[in-house]
């Protein structure tokens, strides 16, 4: 039996954060567990009430949730208009919970709460599915300055910032939609004008024009440009997105100083699709590109001025294993493991609530198990999974933890219970690893059923939420379920 675990008022916080778009280690159970062993307990944990409530918003903003056609009435009410702020984030993604709790709170934004109009849409909506189809988004999260008439981009911002850089990105959507509305705002510099251009390809999937405005941008900018690191990560992400890995692989040596300038997120970000791109180089230039990169975040790691937050050094550590896994040094691999686990694991103790916990839910379940230390986190899981009674990613990720621990028969209970809260294309995630639970116990009716279901789910969802790849997965998956005997639960 497992002690219960209590949040209680803590004197540490968590800082901003960021997301990679690196592909999430997420994908199930085991396909070579063995028989697996007597459920763990789960512990029934209840919150403390002497936890202070929340306090309000530093930086005084009032949010629009889901709520688009509200959010354009205000804009458009005032004259002159203000352009809509869109946080374009997930329930799912770790780096929109830590930006929504700290960045977005922040005290450094309080200049800038009432020049725009503030709208959060969660991509997994269905009534938020038509702007993001028309936003093109593939990076979660995702901020926009939309002007609110044409919704036409006027700035955005892929992943996560520190305040430093979200300021920035708000001065420049403000500038860019007040030179296009000409209403006495001032006038735009040219290096964001192109900028805005990127931005208004890439919401067009126009990749090669996003490129082409890219390099203008990069050409017309004084050396001092504070938005050269971030023009360089969308650069390259432009050419991955095109398939130009050539060029792509060619900017992580040409530009990899110069985005290491920000001391920021962005560096991770560029090393992503940097370590993308370099399946045509030789060996040796392969492996001096992986170097290069690996070595620019340990000077970001290291160094006393950046600008991180605890979830932007666990994407880094993350994604500085992967470089070191490349170059087969597992022991630098495991190192870097090591010191996330680390991070992770202070900042959850340090949660002053169990919401505030959950950020970091995802990121320590893989690592534990990375580690092969998933019995350890086991019983915050179960903790956080009691103490948040109406979330669905902390008893999923529970299921998948103790799938990863070979434990079939105790993932069963909290995949359910994720099933009956999680929506929109995710719930197609959770029912999955709820069949493999099935099918690893035996109870072939049960995953046969759970496979049908998850067709008729994708095949239900809006349009723009529809997946023809994964639909066809999981057709697939069912006929293989279909053939196997069936066996009562």
């Amino acid at each position: 039996m497992f002690a219960a675990v209590t949040w209680v008022v803590s004197s540490m916080g968590c800082e901003g954060r960021r997301v990679v778009p690196a592909p999430a280690r997420d994908d199930g159970g085991r396909e070579d567990a063995k028989t697996p062993p007597p459920e763990a307990a789960d512990v029934e944990v209840t919150a403390t009430n002497d936890v202070e409530p929340a306090a309000l918003d530093p930086a005084g903003i009032e949010w629009f949730e889901d709520d688009l056609a509200a959010a354009t009435r205000r804009a458009t009410s005032t004259t002159p208009n203000k352009p809509i702020l869109v946080d374009m984030w997930a329930s799912w993604c770790h780096t929109c919970l830590s930006m929504r709790q700290t960045v977005l709170r922040d005290a450094g934004l309080a200049g800038y709460a009432d020049k725009l109009v503030w709208l959060a849409l969660d991509t997994e909506r269905p009534e938020n599915v038509a702007l993001v189809e028309k936003l093109n988004m593939s990076m979660w999260p995702t901020f926009y300055v939309l002007d609110p008439r044409d919704q036409s981009v006027q700035a955005v911002f892929a992943g996560g910032a520190s305040v430093e850089q979200f300021q920035e990105f708000l001065s420049d959507g403000l500038a860019s939609f007040r030179a296009k509305r000409a209403d006495g705002g001032g006038e735009i510099d040219a290096a964001q004008g192109w900028m805005t251009k990127a931005a208004a390809a890439v919401a067009a999937t126009q990749f090669e024009e996003a490129e082409a405005a890219l390099i203008k941008a990069l050409e017309v900018a004084p050396s001092a440009w504070s938005r050269r690191p971030d023009a360089l990560v969308e650069l390259i992400r432009a050419r991955y997105k095109q398939g130009a890995l050539d060029r792509c692989a060619a900017l992580v040596f040409d530009s990899m100083d110069a985005v290491a300038a920000s001391k920021a997120a962005s560096v991770t970000d560029f090393t992503v699709y940097g370590s993308r791109c370099l399946e045509r180089l030789n060996a040796a230039d392969r492996a001096r590109a992986l170097r290069q990169m690996a070595a620019a975040l340990v000077d970001l790691e290291g160094d006393p001025q950046a600008r991180l937050s605890v979830d932007d050094r666990s994407d880094l550590l993350y994604n500085l294993r992967g470089l070191y896994e490349a170059l087969n040094d597992t022991a630098a691999a495991r190192a870097a493991a090591v010191r996330q686990l680390k991070v992770l694991s202070l900042a959850a103790h340090a949660a002053k609530t169990p919401q505030e916990a959950m950020i970091y839910a995802w990121p320590r379940a893989e690592v534990h198990v990375y580690l092969d230390e998933a019995a350890k986190l086991e019983p915050e899981l179960v903790a956080l999974h009691n103490a948040l009674p109406a979330e669905y990613d902390p008893p999923y990720r529970l299921g998948w933890l103790r799938m990863q621990m070979g434990n079939a028969r105790g993932a069963v209970k909290p995949l359910e219970r994720a099933l009956s809260l999680v929506y929109g294309p995710r719930k197609a995630r959770v029912w999955s690893l709820l069949a493999d639970a099935y099918a690893q116990l035996g109870d072939h009716a049960g995953e046969r059923q759970a496979r049908e279901g998850i067709v008729a789910h994708l095949r239900g969802l809006p349009p723009g939420l529809r997946n023809e790849e994964l639909e066809n997965s999981a057709l697939a998956a069912l006929e293989a379920a279909r053939t196997r005997p069936a066996r009562k639960r």
